[in-house]
């Protein structure tokens, strides 16, 4: 699971995730961001769902080497059969110590300012057990679900910083906790990709997130 924020607007598309990489079981096993970006093609991806960490590199590596911003929408789905792949092989490993392994199951996002169409847009592909869907465009998302009052129909920093905050005390699988670590702003526009905190927790690996 993930804090995961996506708000499009008229002259910028922003992510709002947090860093919190865990165990099934709640415990925190990585505090690390959690979006991949290009600057050189204005473009982040994040995704939900079952975390994978070691994913992060490959679709960073993924990401890089891309041409251009409509190689990497054509490619979307290549992206995601990296991240099952590296679950598949993580998936091997559990199941030899004879546990099951969990469903392959997670949404990619993509952001970018469109060069082509001179505008913020962002995309989802939502994965169900190891099976990727078609490539959708999403004009917000926001993930644990809170108090729709919560999300900002126009974006400033301070209401980012109330959202993630109520859904750091979300209850999510068996009653715990999942959004920890800290919160990350992603900010694109027509100018660039910027990144910036907003907030750290004191959160500690081996822990269960505790707000």
């Amino acid at each position: 699971m993930t804090a995961l924020n996506i708000m499009v607007g008229e002259d910028a598309v922003r992510l709002l995730t947090d860093r919190a990489w865990q165990h099934k079981d709640g415990r925190l096993v990585k505090i690390q961001p959690k979006v991949m970006t290009c600057a050189r093609l204005s473009i982040a991806i994040a995704y939900s769902g079952r975390q994978n960490s070691g994913s992060a590199g490959t679709i960073a590596k993924w990401l890089d080497d891309r041409s251009d911003q409509a190689d990497v929408l054509a490619g979307a789905a290549d992206a995601v059969r990296l991240i099952c792949d590296d679950m598949m092989v993580f998936d091997a490993v559990v199941e030899s110590h004879g546990r099951p392994a969990m469903p392959r199951s997670f949404n990619l996002f993509l952001a970018l300012w469109s060069r082509e169409r001179g505008r913020p847009e962002a995309y989802r592909i939502e994965t169900k057990r190891g099976v990727a869907g078609a490539l959708q465009s999403v004009a917000s998302y926001h993930w644990p679900p809170v108090d729709h009052s919560l999300a900002p129909r126009r974006f400033d920093p301070a209401a980012a910083r109330v959202l993630i905050e109520a859904q750091r005390r979300v209850r999510l699988t068996g009653g715990r906790y999942y959004v920890g670590g800290g919160a990350d702003l992603t900010t694109i526009t027509k100018d660039g990709l910027t990144t910036e905190t907003l907030c750290t927790w004191p959160d500690r690996i081996g822990a269960l997130i505790r707000p």
